[in-house]
């Protein structure tokens, strides 16, 4: 802090990098380096793009400091400079640092070419730049007027000028790159995987740098490389991470901001993503055992799932839309893509555990299992309060939204989808069967212990997986079948959803709302009166007195169109709510009272 704040990063180090001596920029390198370096080193420094991506991760400006935070700010002064006034500096070291890169690309322009130690170091320093701009502009987006976001965004300006997404991903994909041998650790193999870490950190932060992928047909290459090199350690980071992780997280990354944000070109994403063979890649993946005993190694093996199970998320979330159209080519081809890797492994493998209710042992009932393997763990650490030897409540998340993708839950806003209403399409029977899986693994009790899913929906591994657990409990309700339904609300999720229902009706947040509303719509009246019910019947007549209240809320003229339809969304939700409650004996008292 005290060499950032005093202008040890502004424009004497800039000369030291644009220095023709190469001992000379290789001392302003190293310096820089030795300011930023654990941002690469240590896991947290790049441990939560894909949740900031996916709007799961708690991380924020009031979050608990993760110990980096001196790190990133160091990382930006190199951007735009802080001097002791805190006034941002003239001068960037970013230039000089890509400039040194660009002397050895294959199309230079003809330069000298620095050595290939200082092209390393460089590297790795606007590896770990880009990793601090990009949690800094993720983190912080809730508050766009804070000083370090404003900073942050700066920063990603003057990278995005100075086009450092194509730098890394012409290092990425090169010919000298493509030659390389994964299993050995050379400095052109830590040059790639800098070159990597870029790539993830600008596409989770940058429009222009997803574009540029996008249109580049990154996710395919990205995918490739991945197989290719996820068996190897890190050359940069160390036995924690896998060599091949970044550009696998690099390539779930592009997948998700298309969904999430209606991208048109989504679907091209997934058929490029299949024809990499994605399905196949991510299948060996959640069935790799995880080795508990070596830390480091379970670490990275853990990552890996977490970054697959964000990619399938997607890719069934992508697949989800595209079914509400005539011809769905893009869930045609994903689940003609798992019944060719289930015939597979039924082929060359032998069916285990991990078989679904039909013997099918294909991706979705592996990613079931999955979840069914990590969740009891994750809750026995979380009622232990220790600290977290491996990312288990991550890896939960992750197998969550990826069951929930499986399972047909939607990601998108109430106002673009009544989530009260079942959909039938080509591909239903097949999210049924998922949704059958999904709640026998969730809604079991297992020697006397209780269900997870009330345990998740209360909070219990954390505030992150309420709402993909809400989604995933929709996405069930929604696309299974009458037991189903009756099975849930014999679990006890009825009250921790009518809890939250309450709660995100005061504090406004519609599309909570929306999802709690249609899963008491489903299950409710499926709720049969016996002892262990007591607990969600008294819940669902709370319930039906506050939707009643909902219908009383009073309405103002003078609106438009728009703003009269999304304020009446939640009493429409409400009425359709209380109708379908109506068919439930045991709540008619409370029915009549209303």
């Amino acid at each position: 802090d005290a060499i950032v704040s005093n202008g040890g990063c502004g424009s004497a180090l800039a000369h030291l990098l644009i220095s023709s001596e190469e001992s000379v920029a290789e001392m302003g390198c190293s310096f820089a380096s030795s300011l930023i370096s654990p941002l690469l080193t240590d896991p947290r420094g790049s441990g939560k793009a894909l949740q900031q991506c996916m709007g799961t991760s708690s991380v924020g400006l009031e979050a608990k400091d993760d110990g980096l935070s001196s790190y990133r700010h160091a990382a930006l002064a190199l951007v735009v400079g802080e001097g002791s006034s805190g006034s941002q500096s003239e001068v960037s070291c970013l230039p000089s640092l890509i400039q040194i890169i660009r002397s050895g690309a294959e199309d230079s322009w003809g330069g000298k070419a620095r050595s290939l130690k200082l092209q390393v170091v460089a590297g790795e320093c606007l590896a770990a730049i880009a990793l601090a701009v990009g949690h800094i502009v993720g983190a912080v987006a809730s508050t766009p007027d804070s000083s370090l976001y404003l900073r942050a965004r700066k920063a990603l300006e003057i990278m995005e000028q100075e086009r450092m997404y194509d730098v890394a991903f012409g290092i990425v994909t090169s010919a000298s790159s493509r030659s390389l041998d994964p299993s050995r650790n050379t400095p052109r193999a830590r040059l790639r995987e800098a070159a990597g870490l870029t790539l993830l950190a600008l596409s989770s932060c940058s429009d222009a740098a997803a574009s540029y992928l996008i249109s580049n047909k990154a996710v395919s290459k990205l995918l490739t490389i991945a197989s290719e090199s996820l068996a190897a350690p890190s050359a940069l980071r160390g036995e924690w991470a896998s060599r091949g992780l970044c550009y696998l997280e690099t390539s779930a990354m592009l997948l998700l901001r298309a969904w999430k944000s209606d991208d048109p070109s989504c679907l091209n994403l997934l058929l490029d993503a299949l024809d990499a063979g994605a399905v196949g890649l991510a299948s060996r993946l959640v069935t790799s055992r995880v080795h508990l005993k070596h830390h480091d190694r379970a670490y990275s093996q853990m990552r890996i799932k977490i970054a697959v199970s964000y990619m399938l998320s997607a890719m069934f979330g992508i697949a989800r839309a595209d079914d509400d159209k005539d011809n769905a080519v893009g869930a045609s081809r994903l689940y003609s893509a798992v019944d060719a890797d289930c015939a597979a492994a039924l082929a060359y493998g032998n069916p285990n555990e991990t078989s679904g209710a039909n013997g099918r042992t294909d991706l979705v009932a592996s990613t079931v299992f999955l979840l069914s393997a990590t969740l009891p763990y994750a809750l026995r650490f979380a009622n232990e309060e220790g600290d977290e030897p491996l990312p288990m409540m991550d890896l939960s998340e992750a197998c969550i939204l990826a069951v929930g993708g499986m399972c047909g839950a939607a990601d998108s806003g109430a106002s673009k989808h009544n989530f009260g209403e079942v959909q039938q399409s080509k591909f239903s029977h097949l999210r049924s069967d998922a949704a059958q899986m999904a709640c026998k693994t969730l809604t079991s009790v297992k020697n006397g212990t209780a269900a997870l899913l009330p345990s998740v929906l209360i909070g219990a591994l954390g505030e992150s997986l309420v709402v993909p657990a809400l989604r995933l409990t929709l996405a069930m309700a929604r696309n299974g079948h009458f037991e189903i339904r009756a099975e849930l609300a014999r679990s006890g999720m009825i009250v921790p959803v009518c809890d939250i229902l309450q709660h995100s009706l005061s504090s406004g947040e519609q599309y909570t709302f929306s999802v709690a509303v249609a899963i008491v719509k489903f299950c409710g009246p499926c709720l049969t009166l016996d002892r262990s019910s007591n607990g969600s019947v008294a819940a669902l007549q709370n319930c039906i007195q506050t939707l009643s209240c909902v219908l009383m809320m009073p309405e103002s003229g003078g609106e438009d169109v728009n703003r009269r339809q999304t304020r009446m969304a939640p009493k429409n939700e409400a009425l359709r709510t209380l109708e379908a409650l109506s068919s439930n004996e045991a709540l008619h008292g409370s029915l009549i009272d209303v």
